[in-house]
């Protein structure tokens, strides 16, 4: 009598096994460490040629294979959200450095005729800023509850499951502000920056 343990994956809720000594299965089940990957196989396939010398040879696979097999989808679906996040965040890169530029050349009468008046860089980084603010909160709003109903889906095929905290969402938020705000700020300082007898 062992203790409950998954031999499925984790889909599945853990089901009654019955282990027994069967001295005719023809399946054997070997604990070993990891390191003496080769010495084991070699000495097993020994053993075997010693019992069952009509045997060809000693078929073997791994318990991590077999976990890998359950978890192929889990794997497949974690290669392509990393791809999918890649291409986004390039994107987002080149959308907002795009439209931050095009905002600064539209904008860079207004720039000077503000520095020539007094207004310092960090108020004109506000005033420039304020329209990425507005379409990061937008998005940010289409995005968060997008974001815990597919989390929410996507657990909802394990038996074991938790629940995903508001700290993840938290940090997230504030990683893409920083991430936006940060982007955006390089193109409006430099225009914020520059002589206003250039414009």
């Amino acid at each position: 009598v062992v203790r409950d343990f998954n031999f499925q994956s984790l889909h599945h809720e853990v089901e009654p096994l019955v282990i027994s000594s069967n001295r005719r299965a023809s399946w054997l089940s070997v604990r070993f460490t990891p390191a003496a990957v080769e010495t084991v196989v070699d000495g097993i396939e020994r053993v075997g040629r010693d019992i069952f010398p009509e045997l060809p040879s000693v078929e073997y696979q791994f318990l991590s294979d077999r976990f890998e097999e359950l978890y192929l989808a889990e794997s497949r679906l974690k290669s392509i959200v990393w791809v999918f996040c890649i291409i986004s965040i390039v994107l987002t890169i080149s959308g907002i450095f795009g439209m931050a530029t095009y905002m600064a050349k539209q904008r860079m009468k207004e720039i000077a005729i503000r520095k020539v008046l007094g207004g310092e860089i960090m108020s004109l980084l506000k005033l420039l800023s304020k329209e990425f603010v507005t379409l990061l909160v937008v998005a940010l709003l289409l995005a968060i509850p997008a974001g815990i109903y597919l989390s929410d889906w996507w657990l909802q095929g394990f038996a074991n499951r938790i629940s995903v905290g508001p700290l993840v969402y938290i940090i997230s938020v504030i990683s893409i502000i920083l991430f936006v705000l940060g982007s955006s700020s390089y193109v409006t300082f430099k225009a914020a920056g520059m002589n206003p007898v250039e414009s």
